[in-house]
């Protein structure tokens, strides 16, 4: 909880410039334990905006876990990340202390803009409605996300990820997330039984 209370002052800071309040928890879930020793990594989110609120929604992941049993000090990265916590909440920043982003009134303007149903035209390529560059944007995307995808799997943990490409932190963190669901379904759906051969061991 403590390090929810972190992510939401850091994400106040981004978005108005000030540390704000913390006003309630709505929803708080424990999924998983945590034993002295783990390493835990917390993200968040702003899910939703009003005139000085912000709602927000957590997720906590143990990341490193101790093993005692080799040593006092073993420690060793879990192939898959083990979610422990998610929460959602809504902090308050007053009027007056909002340094950054953009106004209420600019604000309200870009969500009608973006409410507004597309005009029919021709764009790049000439098909109707394709925005130009669309396809350029996925492409880097994607090619952000395999080298996320390849970090991971090399070890690297999300924050350093984020680090070492500069990328968004919650964009790694979601790339990696869904990456996360897809191997645990494939081993999931992997066939078990006796005239299955043993897996080799991952690094």
């Amino acid at each position: 909880m403590g390090l929810f209370g972190d992510v939401a002052t850091e994400l106040l800071i981004r978005r108005d410039g000030d540390e704000g309040l913390f006003v309630a928890y709505d929803m708080v879930e424990f999924v998983a334990p945590v034993h002295a020793g783990d390493y835990l990594e917390a993200s968040g989110h702003i899910t939703g905006e009003g005139r000085t609120s912000r709602k927000m929604e957590f997720e906590a992941w143990k990341v490193i876990t101790p093993r005692p049993d080799i040593s006092d000090s073993a420690a060793e990265v879990l192939a898959i990340p083990v979610l422990v916590a998610r929460a959602s909440g809504t902090c308050v920043v007053p009027a007056d202390k909002q340094r950054l982003g953009p106004s209420r009134a600019a604000r309200a303007k870009a969500v009608g803009a973006e409410a507004q149903p597309a005009k029919p035209g021709r764009g790049r390529g000439g098909r109707r409605g394709r925005k130009p560059g669309r396809r350029a944007r996925r492409s880097r995307d994607g090619n952000k996300s395999e080298t996320f995808r390849k970090l991971f799997d090399e070890g690297k943990s999300m924050a350093e990820i984020a680090k070492m490409t500069g990328a968004n932190y919650g964009f790694v963190y979601g790339v990696i997330r869904r990456h996360i669901a897809k191997t645990v379904a494939r081993r999931t759906a992997a066939p078990t039984g006796p005239d299955t051969p043993p897996r080799e061991p991952e690094s």
